[in-house]
């Protein structure tokens, strides 16, 4: 992608405007200020400078241009958020040549997207989908939800969309990377990985198809030998244990109901929303994870999920529990009637009596307090009851990380008074016994570890990226005197070997194509506050000759270091004088020497500063 490419999509996206279309900004003097969208903003802290084209949140810190907001907004990669502003901008990827082209990811979106079409259309107009047809239509899905989640059919043959693709042209390797295809085990040639089933388009929150969901047709003779569901494999688009079907839509309505509920099957998403109960969404048939609520997070703080009544009060409230108390969101609790799910009930009463459930959920830990301690007015509870009641709850709240989280820290302790209260039990007594099962608990069961203390960089190290960020120029001379060997910090490190990279190709280093190849690296978020924080110097070329005296010194020392040892242990005068008239001329102007190695964009350990 080229650096024309960017400029352009950058020029044509006004930062007000596209900030304005997420959040409510109002001016204020030469800027305009909005309740940050990253944090639990309660007074404006979240500031748009349209003179510099770059927001900041004096709160929690975000800081970027109009792409990395879009980054940061949409949970996209850099590539994925030019795509929206291009086309929120009228920038047409014809006009915009090249722009998907040689990048993986754009080319798996659009091979994705293309499966999705044919499988919709398949359903819709095919004669071989006639089974899927009736059988959707036996669960009450309207044309209209069809469509609108863009259902399809994968005919039984195992090479309908092998041969499809390659009558169309479309790359097959690019279809077995995203999971839609395999190779065979004899023989040449790919087959289908799904067959005989109504495919659900799996989709991100953007609306862009990343991967299937497909479910075998009731009668199918594949049945018998074949999963009931089956999902996309895990892809760079799709990660099964991530994804939330019906986000894209979901998302939308939740700011007004004031929270998102959680069910399991796909059916059962797209019932509600029928029905006019949008704030619906669904795992991937896996349980609720800490993943999964990073995801919620950002368009609500309260997660209402839906059991059935069997599996109400067993291992998924307490995960939940864990969860909420690990996390800053509240959880709560629906039940729904015996042997029904949410597909059932809406078909069988309307909407009435699925909203109801979803309004009285209760919150996770007094759910669970219920269920072990039901209240029979006028009857206490028996001690033995009490005692294994306390245990349970103490053992879900001992996996909870403390240390070092104060936010766990507070929630776990506002849980251990309200446990405190229902049990009739001081709060250091609940303590003593959680610590005691915490030291009894297996290290392998502790889950939710904090993560480890980001890596600090030396401040000549970041000088050097800010200075080489907002002067490119420099960057050529950097090549021939600095070392990435000298270089400590990973993330920096690597920002270093790009402008590297990029220079030896005969490119300009500057910011946005760092960006480009940087990709989703945890470092890419800083990027261009170093640049602007460099920018603020007006000689760069002294500046920077600073910066490598600093890196000269840092090489000389360990030289001079190990000289003197050397001198101090020898004991043959040659050698003593040799060592003396290195001594001498070892001075600070010795240059670091020239670049071996390059570093690859997307290693892992880049670390943060």
């Amino acid at each position: 992608m080229s650096d024309e490419k960017v400029s352009l999509i950058k020029e044509a996206s006004d930062i007000v405007d596209v900030v304005g279309s997420y959040i409510s900004l109002k001016p204020v003097g030469a800027t305009f200020k909005g309740l940050c969208p990253f944090h639990d903003d309660h007074r404006p802290s979240f500031d748009v400078d349209p003179r510099r084209g770059r927001y900041r949140c004096w709160s929690c810190g975000k800081y970027g241009d109009v792409i990395s907001f879009v980054q940061e907004f949409e949970k996209v990669e850099f590539t994925e958020a030019l795509d929206i502003l291009a086309r929120r901008a009228g920038i047409t990827i014809e006009k915009c040549k090249n722009f998907l082209q040689n990048q993986t990811r754009g080319s798996m979106l659009d091979s994705v997207r293309w499966a999705a079409e044919q499988y919709h259309q398949c359903l819709q107009e095919s004669t071989l989908a006639t089974e899927a047809r009736n059988y959707l239509s036996g669960r009450g899905l309207e044309d209209e939800i069809i469509r609108q989640f863009g259902l399809g059919y994968a005919p039984r043959r195992g090479d309908w969309l092998v041969e499809l693709a390659q009558s169309r042209g479309v790359d097959l390797n690019m279809l077995e990377q995203v999971g839609l295809i395999a190779r065979r085990n004899e023989g040449p040639g790919f087959y289908d990985r799904f067959r005989d089933r109504v495919m659900f388009p799996i989709r991100n929150v953007m609306g862009n198809p990343v991967g299937f969901g497909g479910r075998i047709l009731p009668g199918s003779p594949l049945a018998e030998r074949a999963a009931k569901y089956y999902n996309s494999s895990d892809s760079p688009l799709f990660t099964k244990s991530e994804q939330l079907y019906g986000i894209d839509q979901a998302r939308h309505v939740c700011a007004k109901v004031g929270y998102l509920a959680v069910v399991e099957g796909y059916t059962d998403v797209m019932m509600a929303h029928q029905m006019g109960i949008h704030q619906v969404v669904a795992t991937m048939g896996t349980a609720i994870n800490g993943r999964h609520l990073r995801q919620l997070r950002r368009w609500t703080n309260r997660v209402v999920l839906v059991f059935d009544a069997d599996e109400g009060g067993d291992q998924g409230v307490d995960r939940a529990l864990e969860l909420f108390a690990t996390h800053d969101m509240d959880l709560a609790v629906a039940t729904l009637p015996g042997g029904l799910d949410p597909c059932d009930l809406l078909m069988r009463g309307g909407p009435e009596p699925f909203q109801k459930i979803l309004d009285s959920a209760v919150e996770a830990l007094e759910f669970k307090m219920s269920r072990l301690l039901p209240v029979t007015p006028g009857v206490e509870p028996a001690v033995e009851v009490s005692r294994r009641a306390m245990d349970v709850l103490l053992g879900i709240l001992a996996k909870v990380p403390i240390d070092n989280n104060p936010s766990s820290a507070l929630k776990v302790q506002l849980m251990m008074g309200r446990i405190a209260r229902r049990l009739g039990v001081l709060e250091t007594t609940l303590w003593q016994r959680m610590k005691e099962m915490k030291t009894s608990q297996p290290v392998e069961r502790r889950e939710n570890t904090p993560e480890p203390p980001k890596a600090k960089a030396a401040p000549e190290e970041i000088e050097l990226v800010e200075v080489l960020l907002s002067a490119p120029f420099l960057v050529a001379r950097a090549c021939q005197e600095i070392s990435l060997d000298t270089l400590e910090h990973p993330g920096l490190r690597k920002i270093c070997a790009i402008l590297f990279e990029i220079q030896a190709e005969g490119k300009t280093p500057d910011v946005d194509e760092v960006r480009v190849r940087l990709g989703d690296s945890p470092v890419a978020t800083r990027v261009l506050d170093l640049a602007d924080h460099g920018r603020r110097n007006n000689e760069p070329e002294a500046w920077y000759a600073q910066v490598v005296a600093f890196f000269q010194e840092r090489i000389k020392k360990p030289q001079l270091r190990d000289l003197k040892e050397k001198l101090q242990v020898t004991a043959d005068h040659e050698n003593a004088l040799e060592l003396l008239k290195k001594l001498q001329t070892c001075s600070v102007n010795q240059t670091a020497g020239t670049v071996a190695v390059t570093v690859p964009a997307n290693s892992p350990g880049d670390g943060g500063f």
